[in-house]
């Protein structure tokens, strides 16, 4: 077995935590520790899933806040290339009429890249 990851004991049995790290997990990269509040079952649900991974707790939640993150990005990036696609049409062929504005609209609804939320009146 490789010794990086040579599981370890850490915690106590039975305290909640996950009962083994790897060997470098502390020591190969810098950590900052955090508390979280979340409800009982969505607890449950982290532990279940980082289990399955065979991940510490503490690793498979950083792993997925970092996965949020980066498709926020992606998705803000996505919205801003939109508007400027937008804004580079309209200026070349005038503003779009409204018919094909809100058919964009319900397309982006459906493939969930925007909420249907009520659009402010053009003016």
């Amino acid at each position: 077995m490789n010794d990086a990851i040579t599981p370890r004991p850490y915690g106590l049995e039975g305290d909640g935590r996950n009962t083994f790290l790897p060997r470098c997990y502390h020591a190969c990269m810098a950590v900052r520790k955090l508390s979280i509040s979340v409800p009982p079952e969505v607890a449950e649900t982290i532990k279940a899933a980082a289990a399955a991974e065979g991940k510490p707790v503490s690793a498979w939640l950083a792993e997925a806040a970092t996965e949020k993150a980066r498709a926020a990005a992606l998705h803000a990036a996505g919205r801003a290339a939109a508007r400027e696609l937008l804004a580079e049409y309209e200026g070349e062929h005038g503003r779009l009429p409204a018919a094909s504005r809100e058919r964009a609209r319900q397309f982006l609804i459906e493939a969930g890249l925007i909420d249907d939320e009520p659009q402010p009146a053009a003016g």
